[in-house]
């Protein structure tokens, strides 16, 4: 006999809720759940996987960013506008000087520049003007929506992307890259600070330089983003990788913002936090799947990194 061919089997939040109302036997063939039973279901979803991101893990949510520096400023907010999703940014250059006010500018390349993307141009006075795309680009000509506020020399790089980022709820790694032409690319590890106390005990946050560390603060909207010291040119900037926020069930045709594999353990997690609105108590074994199935996934969601072992060496 064929097999099917296709690998895509998954739930909407409507079946994943139906599955967990018939584990706890409140369903059964040809009955289905009332619409009040679904929007209730629905919010003890949403709850069950917002408090599943303290776990810390989930690799599918690990997504690479670029944060664009401005001289002399230590403090960033994340999500902002210099700050880029990697996997919609485009770099180019500049084919040809620019002056102060143009609204247009010429480069090397249009490949991947659309209307409404945000366009960030390096001026000659080490800043760069973020804009948006005013139209089409033609031939090798950008239209800009807010005119230059310095002049931009031949070279001068110009970057542009389609996707800002959501609040991270966790930065994981940082790197700088610097990067004078498109054959200097170079990252250097920049040292992400664990605790609150560490970044603001540095004696004087306003020095200028090379950033070498950085402390992030998730806050609840819109994240703080701490370097140190203070970058002191728009040459650099920062990639990271962040773990995104899960996505909410927002209707009951959603697809779960996880892998297939999760589904079982969704399902059965789901039984066990709902059962106290229907008066019951979960049966052991459903207790049971929803534990196993969850701490085996736990334990499969992780990176296959080794471990190390050093003595401990008396000074």
């Amino acid at each position: 006999m064929a097999t099917s061919g296709s690998t895509n089997f998954s739930l909407t939040c409507t079946q994943i809720i139906s599955e967990a109302l018939e584990v706890l036997g409140i369903l059964g063939p040809g009955i289905t759940a009332t619409a009040d039973e679904l929007q209730s279901c629905k919010r003890s979803l949403n709850m069950m996987v917002k408090s599943w991101q303290t776990d810390g893990l989930h690799l599918w949510l690990h997504t690479e960013a670029a944060l664009f520096l401005v001289d002399g400023q230590a403090e960033y907010d994340l999500p902002g506008a210099n700050v880029a999703k990697v996997s919609s940014l485009t770099e180019t250059a500049l084919s040809a000087d620019a002056a102060d006010t143009d609204t247009t500018v010429d480069v090397d390349s249009i490949t991947g520049i659309s209307t409404g993307d945000t366009i960030g141009v390096v001026q000659d006075d080490d800043t760069i003007l973020w804009t948006t795309v005013n139209g089409a680009p033609a031939g090798s000509t950008v239209t800009l929506t807010d005119a230059l506020t310095a002049a931009a020399s031949e070279d001068n790089r110009v970057w542009v992307y389609s996707d800002t980022i959501e609040r991270p709820n966790r930065i994981t790694d940082m790197r700088r890259r610097h990067a004078k032409g498109s054959s200097d690319d170079l990252d250097t590890p920049v040292t992400l600070m664990l605790g609150r106390r560490d970044y603001f005990m540095l004696p004087n946050k306003s020095n200028t330089g090379v950033p070498v560390q950085a402390y992030y603060d998730p806050q609840t909207t819109t994240g703080k983003l701490y370097v140190w010291p203070a970058p002191d040119t728009v040459d650099d900037h920062l990639r990271f990788t962040y773990s995104r926020p899960l996505q909410d069930f927002d209707g009951l045709a959603d697809d779960p913002d996880f892998p297939t594999e999760w589904i079982k353990a969704l399902v059965y997690n789901l039984a066990v936090d709902i059962a106290p609105k229907f008066g019951l108590r979960p049966f052991p074994e459903v207790i049971a799947q929803a534990t196993n199935t969850r701490e085996a996934l736990l334990g499969w969601d992780r990176e296959m990194e080794p471990i190390q072992f050093e003595p401990e060496m008396p000074y």
